[in-house]
C-alpha cells in the first residue's frame, strides 16, 4: 500500500532546535571612534598649515622649465 504521508526534504526544513539568531552586530561607539578620529586629525592639519611658518627662503628665483618636470606628468 501506498504512505499517503509527504515526503520530507531535510535539507530545506527548519532546525528543530530553539536557537536564537545571532543579532546584528552593533557598530555605533566603532562609528563615533572613526568620526571622532577624523575631525581630531582634520583639525590637526589645519593647525599645522595655519602655524607653518616658511623657514627657507631663496633670493634668488629659479626659472621653471617644461624639461624640469618629472618624468610621469
Amino acid at each position: 500500500m501506498a504512505s499517503t504521508d509527504k515526503p520530507v526534504d531535510t535539507e530545506y526544513s527548519r532546525p528543530t532546535s530553539s536557537a536564537q539568531p545571532h543579532a546584528g552586530v552593533d557598530l555605533f561607539k566603532f562609528d563615533v571612534i572613526l568620526r571622532f578620529l577624523l575631525f581630531a586629525a582634520s583639525l590637526v592639519s589645519v593647525v599645522v598649515i595655519v602655524t607653518g611658518n616658511e623657514t627657507k627662503f631663496l633670493p634668488m628665483p629659479r626659472p621653471a622649465k617644461f624639461r624640469y618636470s618629472p618624468a610621469f606628468v
